[in-house]
């Protein structure tokens, strides 16, 4: 499979698509000269600073003082630590694919929890959905970091390596359904660019969202 050219303007962008049972990115189109702000290659400008936001464009977040909607004991899983992993928007209802460790980097476990409401979780099956176990190029474990449903209704979840020697790079997930059974493609999806490429250090969180006919990830 040749892999493609990613381009980066602020954070990494290409457009994705993921059909059948590989995977193929496409690059997206490009703004040739951008360049995270500060950094030395950053063309200088004349031009006027933006100014803020209008206040009626702002969100604001209340953080309600409650006990937490998610716990290891509900996830039934004997490890020490959790992050939300994935969430995934699908006709009404969420699921999480969240990561469930002791050790990081380590040997991750992934358990499948739904919501209406985003506040009320249950344990969607008692069998996780999968681990870093399954992946033969883990580097010793894995984060679920974003998934979707395809147009022909296939789940993806998309991850990436951790380790502390090799470069992350990132892998996918695939099921019929949001219950599994989940398949793990036995090669990365993207791997690290070649020295002195903006991703040559390796690759990390990803998020995938929808662009268009295609997705777009961001990572």
């Amino acid at each position: 499979m040749t892999r493609p050219r990613w381009t980066p303007f602020i954070a990494l962008v290409a457009g994705l698509s993921l059909a059948g049972s590989g995977c193929t990115a496409t690059p997206s189109e490009s703004t040739e000269g951008t360049s995270i702000a500060g950094s030395p290659s950053a063309p200088m400008s004349s031009a006027p600073a933006p100014s803020a936001m209008p206040a009626t464009a702002s969100t604001t977040f209340q953080f309600i003082d409650a006990d937490p909607v998610v716990t290891r004991s509900l996830t039934g899983i004997d490890e020490d630590y959790m992050n939300p992993g994935a969430v995934i928007d699908h006709e009404g209802t969420l699921h999480m694919y969240a990561n469930v460790f002791t050790a990081w980097p380590g040997r991750m476990v992934v358990p499948h929890l739904t919501s209406t409401d985003g506040r009320a979780w249950t344990l969607a099956d008692p069998a996780v959905a999968l681990t870093s176990d399954a992946v033969p190029f883990a580097d010793p474990g894995i984060d679920v970091s974003t998934g979707f449903v395809r147009d022909d209704g296939t789940w993806v979840l998309v991850f990436e390596t951790i380790g502390i020697v090799k470069p992350w790079v990132l892998g996918i997930a695939t099921a019929p359904g949001p219950d599994g059974p989940w398949k793990i493609d036995p090669e990365p999806i993207l791997q690290p660019g070649k020295e002195g490429a903006v991703d040559a250090g390796g690759l990390a969180w990803p998020s995938v969202v929808r662009l268009g006919d295609g997705w777009a990830m961001l990572y």
